[in-house]
């Protein structure tokens, strides 16, 4: 399972036993805490037409200059009107399109030098301020106005993060560190003047941190929901600096991974119950609203992605394995992040032939993406549900 990626081997102080031990008597423990619970089927095959899917439909166009490149968009996130495209492993880049007016700009600064770096592991952007914070393993933050991409600020951190996001001024940070009971610290309250860590309660399995990648955190109205793996996987949602719930438990039933599995320290002995079973993970690209909540997972293997709509009044799930814009077509896969409570979408000009195999007669959707095609520019399609 290509998705999970260890730059550090971490050691187990304790035995598995003792760890399963303490998972069980957790287990027992009353949190207070209501949430619902949500099973989901994997393995339903369905596929539908995104304007079946969706309403309001709207495209965006990334406009691409000749001193614009990116390769393959890794993670999506949004503020306001921007939307920020993660290009992690090739360019290195944060490209930030602007929704309202077509804009593109892109922070691309690799190097040793002044105001460079080697990675962007993870990033947030401060929306008051306009600052976007980069986080790189091993090296700690660097601080840069928008839309000009200056270095404002660094800060030394080398404590290993998976993700960043802010909220009420302070940073979330999602953890390696270890409590007492060799189990993960998961999320923490960062102070960067001070550079100390608070906890927030939320301790879990060896195996989570590296699913905690930046589309298992999203905003909602405010808050932020973090879609936590696990036995469990729980979503929470995030509301200050020191307020948190749990809204729902999202289970696969007999796909559920295993618990054995998520005490595994080392990546091939957790990758290894792919091999064994049919399993299901990696709930992300969270949305809720008063009368659904929808996301998406992985089942079985890395690109076999599903998207989920959990009807709250019905207590029904609609699972879909593909979503296209024709009959015949290509899929466009699940979304790639949100935006304002919408679903938002990748597309390259190259695969549009494969999203429309048939000619079709003129429509909004159809006209928007073929705009892009002809101006060799790639396309976001913002959806609500």
């Amino acid at each position: 399972m290509y998705f999970i990626k260890l730059y550090n081997s971490f050691i187990m102080n304790i035995k598995h036993l003792f760890i399963l031990v303490v998972f069980v008597l957790n287990s027992c423990i009353d949190t207070t805490e209501e949430y619902q619970s949500i099973e989901v089927d994997p393995t339903v095959e369905s596929s539908v037409l995104l304007t079946d899917l969706f309403r309001n439909i709207e495209v965006v166009e990334i406009n691409c200059s000749d001193s614009l490149y990116f390769g393959d968009i890794d993670f999506v996130k949004s503020y306001g009107d921007l939307i920020f495209l993660h290009d992690q492993f090739q360019t290195k880049s944060l490209t930030v399109v602007n929704t309202i007016n077509g804009t593109t700009s892109q922070l691309r600064k690799i190097g040793r030098g002044p105001g460079e770096y080697l990675s962007i592991d993870a990033f947030a952007y401060d929306e008051r301020e306009k600052l976007l914070y980069i986080y790189e393993r091993g090296i700690g933050f660097k601080i840069y106005n928008f839309p000009n991409f200056e270095l404002v600020k660094k800060i030394d951190y080398q404590e290993y993060l998976m993700n960043i996001e802010l909220i009420s001024q302070k940073m979330i940070v999602f953890s390696e560190r270890m409590t007492h009971e060799n189990l993960y610290e998961g999320v923490q309250i960062l102070d960067l003047q001070n550079l100390i860590t608070s906890s927030l309660d939320m301790s879990n399995y060896p195996a989570t941190i590296e699913l905690s990648y930046p589309n298992t955190v999203t905003r909602n109205h405010g808050s932020i929901y973090y879609a936590s793996p696990g036995p469990k996987n729980l979503i929470y949602k995030i509301s200050s600096q020191d307020e948190y719930q749990i809204l729902y438990s999202i289970t696969f039933g007999k796909h559920d991974i295993p618990i054995e599995y998520w005490l595994y320290d080392e990546a091939r002995e957790f990758e290894s119950v792919f091999k064994e079973k049919d399993c299901a993970t990696w709930v992300k690209n969270i949305i809720d609203e008063k009368d659904f909540i929808s996301f998406s997972f992985l089942f079985k293997e890395y690109g076999n992605e599903k998207f989920v709509i959990f009807d709250k009044n019905e207590k029904t799930c609609k699972t879909v394995s593909g979503i296209v814009l024709q009959e015949g077509g290509a899929s466009l896969g699940v979304p790639v992040g949100t935006m304002k409570n919408k679903n938002v979408f990748y597309v390259y000009p190259e695969q549009f032939i494969q999203l429309f195999p048939r000619p079709l007669e003129s429509g909004n959707l159809k006209d928007k993406l073929e705009k892009c095609v002809n101006n060799n520019n790639p396309a976001l399609i913002i959806c609500e549900i």
